[in-house]
């Protein structure tokens, strides 16, 4: 998903603060990434796709549509 490469490459474009191998824990609905005891913001994830992760993943969503 574009959201969630976009939010990784915000934090790992700090790599002073984030190495390879490091865990991250990603809030995509917020926009924050916790990574080493560290806050960061990052491109929030668009609501339209937190629904289709919500139900999930996009052929789960597409069938719940279709069941409708």
């Amino acid at each position: 998903t574009q959201g969630v490469s976009s939010a990784a490459s915000d934090v790992y474009k700090r790599q002073d603060d984030v190495q390879t191998g490091d865990t991250m824990e990603l809030h995509m609905s917020e926009g924050t990434v916790e990574a080493n005891g560290k806050t960061y913001t990052c491109t929030k994830l668009p609501e339209y796709m937190q629904h289709i992760l919500n139900q999930g993943g996009l052929i789960a969503s597409l069938n719940k549509e279709e069941d409708k």
